[in-house]
């Protein structure tokens, strides 16, 4: 009889012992969650991140005649992200990400020459006129943007609590990721 309630005990312990491991996900698992949440939050193109950019774009955008949505929306088309790897040390983490985006650097090179290429042409053109035609060169320029995959890396760090943070503002990082 002893030995059948061992066995049975032994079999639940068995069958449950996995169950109570897998209920507190792994730092890694933290991780690669987090980043998944912001990637996710740009690749839909979230409400919120949008009306951030807006607001942090100031009046830029406006006065060069460019939508806010249009051009994140033209930004952001063909983004997608891979996380390669999680590597975890103690209380410190660096998360490998490989990113399919537009450089910022193609973008500002060929606004130049365009632009300059424009007023080239366009010597009497008023401020005005400029502007909204900088505005338009700009959003051509995006829209004909090839992706391009960057490697980027994003540090993270455990505090007192147990709760893993980025290190480095996320927008930071990836602006550094599109040079």
């Amino acid at each position: 009889m002893k030995r059948k309630l061992a066995l049975v005990l032994m079999l639940l312990l068995a069958f449950t012992l996995p169950m109570f491991g897998g209920c507190s996900p792994s730092a890694e698992e933290l991780i690669r969650e987090d980043l998944t949440g912001h990637f996710e939050k740009l690749k839909s193109e979230d409400e919120d991140l949008l009306a951030l950019i807006g607001q942090n774009s100031g009046d830029s955008l406006e006065q060069l005649g460019i939508n806010v949505d249009e051009f994140v929306h033209s930004a952001l088309e063909g983004f997608d992200y891979a996380i390669d790897e999680v590597v975890v040390d103690d209380r410190a983490a660096r998360a490998d990400v490989t990113l399919t985006i537009k450089p910022i650097s193609d973008i500002l090179q060929e606004f130049q020459i365009k632009y300059a290429e424009y007023l080239v042409d366009n010597e009497s053109a008023d401020s005005t006129t400029r502007m909204q035609q900088a505005g338009a060169i700009l959003l051509n320029v995006v829209d004909g943007t090839s992706v391009e995959e960057q490697k980027a890396s994003f540090t993270y760090s455990q505090d007192d609590e147990g709760i893993w943070h980025i290190d480095d503002d996320i927008v930071s990082e990836l602006t550094q990721a599109m040079m």
